[in-house]
């Protein structure tokens, strides 16, 4: 059903609250003086998307497609998928990214069989638009459309036959995904914020893959939605400081018993393990006088990290790629280049991390210290190093045809080299000064930005990275 969203010449928020509109343009003073967002005046046309819902509200101008009466819903909500895909990746199409942006493609897949699927999809795709093409009304429908979305992954999840579902464990995933751009909260440090609420839903997602045993996903769309989901779970797990199921020899072989694994599912296999770091280190952080058992523990698990890590390194690492990426610095870097810009900072903000964790660690307890042939590592001039790195490749990820795909692949290397900068004094820096700088400019990602500042505020205080 189409219809015409009334006559009057107010603003659409004095119209919703049924207050008299003061008219004045671009925002209204009686929204100005209540500290409200002055929606706008332009016309809407709202298409419902079943027969009892209140309609999704698509704005009428000169600058984009109008929505003819006659347009059925397939066609709009296409329209907005169309969209979605010219924000998330410019200029490449879904095979050209692969199993890295898996759910993405599925959720594109079964949408159209999904009620659940199909509104979040469409609620990520409405916050992208609106923060794009600045029109804040949308992201007011975007969050119709999440919270629609997450009614019916909750009562799915009381079904045995859909708990099961993959469609239920991708409506989880762009649930997450809204949560991570959809912008700043009035009260960062609340328990609903934006960082809290993004890790909340990888709790859920673990309890609906958990539900099934790790040879289920060993082929087809589960196998693909799993290995995509790997490293989203694991920074998850990360700012828990709460050890993941993934880290379990299981779960990092099973699924793999009919494939390849690539240079990044071998990377994520080392990743996972790092929050068993922070969970034992939290906890040393309690019994420092009595841990000898959480100290030989650390050890152990720092000096298997650093090992495959070394590993990786000398057997896996993209030398050619990141002599390519130099060469082509001042140019419009290829979705070639944002996957390999996304492996390696994720390899060097491991490397900050789990070194940073260390340092932690021997500061609590001597009985942690690792030994002589890992100092260097440890060595502050060596961290520094690491955010040098991380700084030098991140800005491709920041491109503007890196798109959304790239900039999420941004935010755990911003987010560590910030956290660790800050705990060792060096915000006022130049190295400082650059990633700022880089979250500073991200005009089309501001969702993302606040969300990375928000983890960082959040985070300042604890004993974890």
């Amino acid at each position: 059903m189409v219809g015409g969203s009334g006559r009057s010449k107010g603003c659409h928020t004095c119209r919703r609250r049924k207050k008299r509109c003061t008219l004045e343009r671009p925002i209204c003073d009686r929204c100005k003086k209540s500290g409200l967002a002055c929606i706008g005046y332009d016309v809407h046309v709202f298409v419902n998307t079943t027969a009892t819902s209140t309609g999704v509200a698509v704005t009428r101008s000169d600058f984009e497609v109008t929505l003819r009466h006659s347009l059925n819903l397939a066609a709009y909500e296409e329209q907005y998928l169309g969209l979605f895909w010219d924000i998330y990746l410019p200029g490449a199409s879904p095979p050209a990214i692969g199993s890295w942006g898996s759910w993405v493609t599925v959720a594109r897949d079964i949408s159209s069989n999904n009620d659940a699927v199909r509104k979040a999809l469409l609620a990520v795709c409405m916050i992208l638009v609106g923060q794009n093409d600045a029109k804040p009304w949308m992201a007011h429908e975007s969050l119709k459309l999440y919270t629609s979305a997450l009614d019916n992954v909750r009562n799915s999840l009381s079904y045995t036959s859909t708990w099961y579902s993959d469609a239920t464990l991708v409506a989880s995933r762009a649930l997450s995904a809204y949560e991570l751009l959809r912008g700043p909260d009035t009260e960062p440090n609340s328990p609903y914020s934006q960082p809290k609420n993004w890790v909340s839903h990888h709790l859920g997602q673990t309890a609906i893959i958990t539900r099934r045993s790790p040879i289920h996903y060993t082929d087809g769309r589960a196998h693909r939605l799993f290995v995509d989901g790997r490293l989203q779970l694991a920074i998850a797990a990360c700012l828990s400081n709460k050890r993941t199921f993934l880290s379990d020899p299981m779960w990092t072989s099973i699924p793999w018993s009919h494939m390849s694994k690539s240079p990044k599912d071998h990377l994520i296999d080392i990743l996972v393990k790092i929050p068993t770091l922070f969970e034992d280190i939290d906890a040393l952080a309690l019994h420092a006088h009595s841990g000898g058992s959480i100290a030989y523990r650390i050890r152990t698990t720092y000096s298997c990290i650093m090992t495959e890590l070394r590993t990786w390194r000398e057997t896996k690492f993209p030398h050619d790629e990141l002599s390519a990426l130099e060469a082509r610095r001042d140019q419009e870097p290829t979705t070639k280049d944002v996957l390999a810009a996304h492996l390696l900072t994720l390899y060097w903000t491991m490397c900050l991390v789990t070194n940073n964790m260390m340092r932690m660690a021997v500061s609590l307890s001597p009985d942690s210290d690792p030994g002589l042939q890992f100092r260097e590592h440890l060595a502050k001039s060596s961290l520094d190093g690491h955010c040098q790195q991380i700084s030098d490749v991140v800005g491709v990820l920041f491109h503007p045809a890196a798109g959304v795909f790239g900039a999420q692949f941004a935010m755990f290397p911003i987010t560590c080299s910030l956290l660790y900068l800050t705990k060792t004094q060096q915000l006022e820096t130049e190295l400082a000064d650059r990633f700022l700088e880089k979250l500073s400019v991200q005009t089309n990602h501001k969702g993302l930005q606040k969300f990375i500042l928000g983890v960082v505020k959040e985070r300042q205080g604890l004993r974890a990275v």
